[in-house]
C-alpha cells in the first residue's frame, strides 16, 4: 500500500502487518498504548484494538483477534475463517514462491492452524484434503 503512517510507541507490545501484496495495513496493540497517524488522522490505540489503514483511511476495529495476530510468534499458521487468497499470500511469502490463479480465486475458506515449521510438501498436502487443486514449476505454484 502506498499510503505511509506513523506510529508512535507509548511503552507496549503491538504488531505491525504491512506488506505491498496487501490492501489493508494493520497495527495491532496487546498491552499499553500507541498513537498511529496516518492522512492527517490520528488514534490511540487501547489493548486489544487495531488500527486499520486503507484507501478509505484509517480507522479503528476495537476486538481484534489477538491469537491470530501473534500466532507467527508462537510458530504457526492461523488460518481460521481464512480465504484461500489470505492463506495463499501469507504462504507464499513465508515459502518464497509464487502463486498463479489460472481460473480464478476459488471461494474456499479455511479453519485451523497449521506449525510454520510444516514442509511447503505437508502444507500442501493438508491444501488438498481442503479441495485444493495445484500443480508446481519451480518457484510457481497454480
Amino acid at each position: 500500500m502506498g499510503d505511509k503512517s506513523d506510529i508512535q510507541v507509548l511503552g507496549t507490545t503491538f504488531n505491525v502487518h504491512n506488506y505491498a501484496d496487501e490492501t489493508v495495513s494493520s497495527t495491532t496493540l496487546l498491552s499499553g498504548a500507541i498513537r498511529v497517524s496516518a492522512g492527517g488522522q490520528t488514534v490511540t490505540l487501547e489493548p486489544g484494538q487495531q488500527a486499520l489503514l486503507a484507501a478509505e483511511g484509517l480507522e479503528v476495529a476495537r476486538d481484534a483477534d489477538l491469537g491470530k495476530v501473534i500466532a507467527w510468534k508462537s510458530g504457526a499458521f492461523d488460518f481460521d475463517n481464512v480465504s484461500l487468497q489470505d492463506a495463499m499470500r501469507e504462504i507464499a511469502r513465508w515459502y518464497d514462491i509464487d502463486v498463479v490463479y489460472e481460473n480464478g480465486v476459488p471461494p474456499i475458506y479455511f479453519g485451523g492452524k497449521l506449525p510454520r515449521n510444516i514442509s511447503l510438501n505437508d502444507l500442501l498436502a493438508a491444501l488438498e484434503v481442503s479441495g485444493v487443486r495445484f500443480r508446481i514449476d519451480g518457484k510457481n505454484l497454480s
